[in-house]
């Protein structure tokens, strides 16, 4: 009988182990990725729909280094906001945040894309490399400068 116990307690364990997220706070986002964001480019909104708020932004992509800072490895996270809003962030979405810092969210990759761009370059539009998993490596033969792309493959 405490056999049968311990393996139903272990599978139990496995499975919400398994099945659990990690959510972390807008405030821990905030804290721990506040220099970088500051330091990170400013983007301007060009989108077709009308804001009234945060025309011009700072934001950051989400990558391998970001999560380091986060200190978690898990993609996707998930985001609480102050308003109690819980958001899945998947690595290459974009935190970003008003040029005050008084706050962050988030953006998905797609969405900043389409509407945001390098307040250096309006008419550049931004194209950043999909990033599916956290083991891709780029080798240096499938580097096509002709095009500024790079085709990336896992090991």
């Amino acid at each position: 009988m405490k056999k049968i116990l311990l393996t139903i307690a272990m599978f139990i364990g496995v499975i919400t182990s398994a099945f659990s997220k990690e959510i972390i706070p807008e405030y821990y986002v905030m804290e721990r990725l506040l220099i970088p964001i500051e330091d990170s480019k400013t983007y301007k909104y060009i989108g077709a729909e009308e804001i009234g708020r945060f025309k011009e932004i700072k934001a950051i992509q989400v990558d391998k280094k970001v999560l380091k800072g986060l200190g978690t490895s898990e993609n996707p996270f998930y985001m609480k906001s102050s308003s109690g809003n819980v958001k899945a962030v998947r690595v290459g979405d974009y935190i970003v945040s008003p040029l005050n810092l008084s706050s962050v969210y988030f953006v998905a990759k797609d969405t900043f894309e389409q509407n945001y761009r390098d307040i250096n370059a309006l008419e550049v539009s931004i194209e950043t490399a999909e990033v599916s998993t956290m083991t891709e490596k780029v080798d240096t033969s499938e580097v096509d400068e002709a095009n500024n792309r790079i085709n990336t493959s896992e090991n």
